[in-house]
């Protein structure tokens, strides 16, 4: 029982850790279609997140901006690395379409892995539980 908890909290820890680049990718992002980093605040309301989307997804100014030069696209190697060990709190400057959207996609398919493996822990103690029956 102990070790599962404790396994439990490494992987909400790992899901805790991307946090943090995904915030700082989403605001760069939305720095280069010339908004502040503070629309992700939106995502707090569940209505809030179609219009994030659609800024996210909207082409970048193709000129310099009040937060930075144009960014160069990247892929998803790239991507992962600068976001990581790059750009980990970097909240400053610009992010292309092509940096966000391969780190969403890296982050959302790391989460939906921990939150399975959550789910391996967590379900056969729970159905014991209520069913009376063990796996």
């Amino acid at each position: 029982m102990g070790s599962d908890i404790s396994i439990i909290l490494i992987l909400i820890l790992l899901h805790l850790i991307l946090i943090i680049p995904t915030l700082a990718v989403g605001a760069r992002r939305l720095h280069d279609i010339n908004k502040t980093g503070w629309w992700q605040l939106l995502s707090l309301t569940i209505i809030g997140i179609v219009p994030l989307v659609i800024y996210w997804a909207k082409k970048g100014n193709l000129q310099t901006n009040r937060f930075g030069q144009v960014p160069d696209t990247m892929t998803f190697l790239e991507s992962v690395r600068a976001c990581i060990f790059k750009k980990y709190v970097i909240f400053s400057g610009r992010a292309s379409k092509s940096e966000f959207w391969y780190f969403f996609f890296f982050q959302l398919t790391i989460n939906l892995i921990l939150c399975f493996f959550i789910f391996l822990i967590i379900y056969p103690k729970v159905y014991s539980h209520f069913s009376g029956e063990s796996f």
